[in-house]
C-alpha cells in the first residue's frame, strides 16, 4: 500500500480510503482521473513532491491568505485625532465548537456545509449575535446596547448583504459609518486592502441560493480616548455554485472561509464635529482560507475548485479545522498564497 506525504504527515493511499470502496460512478472517475494526474506528475517532474497527487482528491489542505487592515481610516475632525487602540474587552458571546472536516463527501448544492465544521453554525445574520449590554466606562448599558446594534448592522452589511458580496456595492456599508469617514473608506475600497473591510465575490462566480453559515462574538470595551469600541470576531463561511459535478467531490473545493476581527470606535459628544460622529473602522485583521489564490491577492473571494491544478495545488501545514476555529489567534504568518 501505497504512502503519500500529505499536510502534517503520512496519510493512507485513496485509494484504499474505506469511504470510496464503491461502485458510484464519480468515485471510479474520480480515481482513475487522480491516478492518470500522478502519473503525469512524475513525468513532469521527478523532484513533484508525492502529497501534490493527495491534495488533488482532499483539498481540505487548502491555502490561506492572511490580511490586515494597513490602509483603514481614522482622524475624526475633532480637537484631536480618532483614538485606534482598546482596553480589554468586557462582553462576549459564545462561539461553536470546532469538528472534523470531512475530506470524502460528494458535495450537495442543497446542503453544501455538510462535511466541515460550518455545518452547525448559524445560518447569515442570525450567527451575528449581540451580548446582553453592561455599563462600559462612563457609557450607560443604552449607549452600549445601541453600539452593539451598529456593529452588528456593520458586520451584516460588510460580510453578509448581498449587494456588498454579489453587487461590490460600498452603499450599505457606508450608509452606517460616520459621514466623514466616506472618502478614505472608498479609496480602501478601491484598492486590495478592501478585502479588511468587506467581503465581495470575484465576477464570473456566484454563491449557492443558501445563507452563508457564520459564528463569532462582540465585545465592548473603551479606547484611550474613552469612546466606546466594539470588537467584533466572526467567521464566514460562503457556499459557491458549481457546474461539473464529477469535478467536485469535497466540500472545501466550495466552500470559502473567511475570519476577520475588526474594531469600530463610536464617536459621539460635541467634541466631535457632527460629520465625524458615529462609526469609525479603528482596525482589522484575519484570513481567507481554502480559496482561489489569485482572486484573493485583488481582495476578492471564489472557490478552490477554480484553480484546481496538480502542479500548483496550494497548502497549509495547519489541520483545516484550526481556519474554522474561533478560539484560535490570527496569526499574521505561516503558510497560503504568495502575495
Amino acid at each position: 500500500m501505497n504512502e503519500l506525504s500529505g499536510t502534517g504527515g503520512n496519510v493512507q493511499g485513496f485509494e484504499d480510503h474505506p469511504d470510496l470502496n464503491s461502485d458510484e460512478p464519480w468515485v471510479r472517475q474520480a480515481l482513475a482521473r487522480s491516478k492518470r494526474e500522478r502519473r503525469r506528475a512524475r513525468l513532469r517532474s521527478r523532484g513533484a513532491k508525492a502529497g501534490y497527487a493527495a491534495l488533488a482528491l482532499a483539498v481540505a489542505a487548502g491555502a490561506a491568505f492572511w490580511l490586515r487592515g494597513a490602509d483603514l481610516p481614522g482622524g475624526a475632525a475633532r480637537v484631536g485625532a480618532a483614538a485606534t487602540g482598546s482596553t480589554a474587552a468586557t462582553t462576549t458571546t459564545e462561539a461553536t465548537a470546532v469538528s472534523t472536516v470531512d475530506d470524502w463527501r460528494r458535495v450537495d448544492p442543497a446542503d453544501p456545509f455538510a462535511g466541515t465544521p460550518a455545518a452547525t453554525w448559524a445560518d447569515g445574520a442570525a450567527g451575528v449575535t449581540v451580548p446582553q449590554a453592561a455599563p462600559v466606562g462612563p457609557h450607560g448599558a443604552e449607549e452600549v446596547a445601541a453600539a452593539y446594534e451598529r456593529a452588528r448592522q456593520l458586520v451584516v452589511a460588510a460580510r453578509l448583504d448581498r449587494r456588498t458580496l454579489v453587487d461590490h456595492d460600498p452603499e450599505p456599508l457606508l450608509s452606517l459609518l460616520a459621514p466623514d469617514s466616506h472618502p478614505q473608506v472608498r479609496d480602501s475600497l478601491a484598492a486590495s486592502s478592501g478585502s479588511s473591510l468587506v467581503t465581495r465575490v470575484a465576477r464570473g462566480f456566484a454563491l449557492l441560493p443558501v445563507e452563508p453559515k457564520v459564528t463569532g462574538s462582540m465585545s465592548a470595551g473603551l479606547d484611550p480616548e474613552g469612546n466606546l469600541l466594539v470588537t467584533t470576531d466572526y467567521l464566514f463561511a460562503y457556499a459557491f455554485a458549481f457546474g461539473d459535478r464529477d469535478r467536485v467531490f469535497n466540500p472545501m473545493q466550495t466552500v470559502v472561509v473567511t475570519r476577520m476581527r475588526t474594531e469600530y470606535s463610536l464617536l459621539s459628544g460635541n467634541r466631535y464635529a457632527p460629520g465625524s460622529q458615529g462609526a469609525w473602522f479603528t482596525s482589522s485583521e484575519g484570513y481567507t482560507y481554502s480559496m482561489a489564490c489569485g482572486p484573493a491577492r485583488e481582495g476578492l473571494i471564489a472557490p478552490a475548485y477554480s484553480e484546481q491544478a496538480l502542479e500548483t495545488a496550494p497548502s497549509t501545514t495547519a489541520p483545516p479545522e484550526r481556519y474554522f476555529d474561533p478560539s484560535m489567534p490570527i496569526a499574521l504568518e505561516g503558510d497560503g498564497c504568495e502575495r
